[in-house]
């Protein structure tokens, strides 16, 4: 499988998503039935745990099944939870509050086997995103092309070292967080 928002990004192709706060598989059949690319699943503010692997499961074989790829938003920066998301089949994760590259890196080590020609930290496991442990040849190289990791910019701190966190090897897009971004300036709402 590819992970077509990486591929359509990398194409410059436009990318149409929604995000779900039902958290009901069952908005996923029906989002596929509106011919749209990807639904978000915001973790950080609702849902279930990130670490429920098997409502992650659940959701992303519903997703698999009505051609809609899964955006998920991890509460934080965990390089436990990134790797959690991934061995569920997701393919795409947004980390919230990012403020550091030294943050960054290690999302980018978590989510990957191999980061800046050195091992990453991604691990193997029995898990639907691993294959239930069958890799063939070429499994880890194909697994690092697919993950697509965006941050999101949320406070003060991130700005001072914005253009330093975005050009980090591996970032896939980034996401302004208006509303968190907002009250670490002064001027909520």
């Amino acid at each position: 499988m590819t992970n077509h928002i990486r591929t359509r990004l990398e194409a410059a192709t436009p990318v149409l998503g929604v995000r779900i706060r039902s958290f009901s598989p069952v908005m996923l059949e029906l989002l596929g039935r509106v011919d749209v690319d990807y639904a978000y699943l915001d973790l950080e503010h609702g849902g279930f745990s990130p670490y429920d692997a098997i409502s992650l499961h659940r959701m992303q074989m519903v997703a698999d099944r009505a051609g809609v790829s899964l955006v998920v938003r991890t509460p934080g920066a965990a390089p436990s939870m990134v790797r959690k998301v991934l061995d569920a089949g997701i393919q795409t994760v947004i980390i919230p509050r990012i403020e550091t590259v030294a943050e960054v890196q290690a999302v980018m080590r978590a989510a990957h086997f191999e980061y800046e020609g050195t091992p990453g930290e991604r691990g193997f496991g029995s898990a639907p995103g691993n294959r239930w442990g069958v890799r063939p040849d070429g499994y880890t190289d194909a697994e690092d092309r697919k993950v697509l990791v965006g941050l999101m910019i949320e406070t003060t701190a991130a700005l001072e070292d914005v253009q330093a966190i975005v050009g980090t090897t591996g970032v896939g897009f980034v996401k302004i967080g208006t509303g968190d971004l907002g009250v670490s300036l002064g001027v909520p709402q």
